[in-house]
């Protein structure tokens, strides 16, 4: 059974918007470490510090998620009820991703401001 078109459409989304979180925290540590080293006592660098690296976790644990649920879909006897429950999932997902997004934007800004 092939993956329905739109949990596909989901994955495509997600893997799209980890892709970008995945830039932008790399982004923001390239501004971030030059910082630190000037400021390591600065608790709020050390904060920012810490949340880029858990975004960056964040990415990767999704991104394994995602590919297990793939897995998933594509065996033979699953029911419709665990086909739903994964677009559930991927959907949960989506909205955790939307919310990490947000935060790390507000980030970023924040450190391209101290530039």
């Amino acid at each position: 059974m092939g993956i329905p078109s739109e949990i596909q459409y989901i994955i495509e989304r997600l893997n799209i918007e980890l892709d970008y979180i995945q830039e932008q925290t790399q982004h923001g540590l390239g501004i971030l470490k030059p910082l630190l080293n000037r400021f390591p006592n600065n608790n709020l660098l050390v904060q920012f510090y810490g949340y880029l690296n858990n975004s960056l976790f964040v990415v990767d644990v999704y991104k394994r998620r995602i590919q297990i649920i793939i897995e998933l879909l594509q065996q033979e006897n699953l029911s419709s009820e665990e086909i739903q429950a994964t677009g559930e999932e991927l959907s949960n997902l989506q909205g955790k991703t939307i919310e990490s997004k947000i935060g790390l934007e507000n980030i970023i800004q924040r450190l391209e401001a101290l530039l």
